[in-house]
């Protein structure tokens, strides 16, 4: 039997295509199937563009067990520490002020507590000698007063120093080094805060070109205005988590919401620390109520227009 030239399906059965509905005619020049064989394009669909990303929840530490959640709050007072606990932030920092660490320690276990050692007694653990003579031992039961204070082990804090303006970026590394020797096997992390981004990349080049411990974390302001894109660069190169403080969501008035600028700052990978002196109850409640959804193109196009 010869088979006359037609679709595949005839050629390899001897029946037409037509006589099975499901699969439907083949046929080249079959009438139902103007596109085929009649030299006729399909429109291509308009591709969709690619949903965002989802914004990561938390954030990992260099060295540490211990994560980052992506929005935190700065406590300037006992009574903001009580509300920020209150409206479940999931990270308080006491910046270092013994009442407002008392207040933290009703915070839930699944909280993470950070505070600061002072600059006074980080300095002195620089100097040989200083001290007790061990040049760190007023850092050390700082540091366990303080985890006393929260009523927590020591190992799930996270502790920083906090670098004055001004300060040289040699005597600051050195000063970092001695606060890491004597409590980077202690606390949960440990990490250093800068005045500004700059002040921050150039600490963490003298520590680079020192071979010295680098922190877990580093704090500096950034903002969409100021996105320092190349200290943030310089932070995921060495696997140092940057976290933004300042100008991200304390802007008065915001030329974006808060809620926005959370948003930019963890979808570049860097959460923010919101709060300190001169926050507003408003701000405290647009951090409690965040919520991480990801920036359309429009948010995005508005936030990148911004910088400078």
């Amino acid at each position: 039997m010869t088979i006359a030239r037609g679709c595949k399906y005839r050629q390899r059965t001897g029946a037409c295509c037509c006589d099975n509905p499901p699969i439907g005619c083949m046929e080249p020049d079959d009438p139902r199937r103007p596109d085929r064989g009649s030299g006729q394009q399909r429109e291509p669909r308009p591709e969709q563009p690619p949903p965002p990303p989802p914004l990561a929840t938390e954030f990992a530490m260099r060295g540490s067990m211990l994560m980052m959640p992506s929005v935190g709050w700065r406590c300037s007072s006992p009574a903001e520490a009580a509300a920020a606990i209150e409206s479940g932030i999931p990270f308080l920092d006491a910046r270092g002020d013994p009442e407002a660490e008392a207040a933290l320690a009703r915070a839930t276990p699944r909280a993470v507590l950070a505070t600061s050692v002072p600059w006074p007694a980080a300095a002195a653990a620089a100097v040989p000698g200083g001290g007790d003579g061990s040049g760190g031992g007023a850092v050390a039961a700082g540091a366990e007063a303080t985890a006393a204070r929260l009523g927590r082990a020591l190992d799930r804090v996270c502790v920083y120093v906090s670098a004055p303006e001004g300060v040289d970026v040699a005597h600051a590394a050195a000063v970092w080094t001695a606060v890491a020797d004597t409590l980077a096997a202690r606390v949960g992390a440990l990490g250093m805060e800068c005045v500004s981004a700059d002040s921050a990349g150039a600490l963490l080049r003298q520590l680079q070109a020192d071979g010295a411990r680098l922190p877990s974390f580093l704090l500096f302001p950034t903002s969409p205005s100021h996105p320092h894109r190349a200290t943030i660069g310089l932070c995921n190169r060495l696997s140092v988590l940057p976290i933004a403080t300042g100008q991200c969501v304390l802007q008065s008035p915001p030329p974006v919401g808060e809620r926005l600028l959370l948003a930019w700052s963890v979808a570049r990978g860097v959460p923010a620390l919101a709060g300190g002196a001169g926050a507003s109850e408003r701000q405290l409640a647009a951090v409690a109520g965040w919520t991480p959804e990801p920036l359309s193109a429009a948010d995005r196009a508005e936030l990148n227009a911004m910088a400078v």
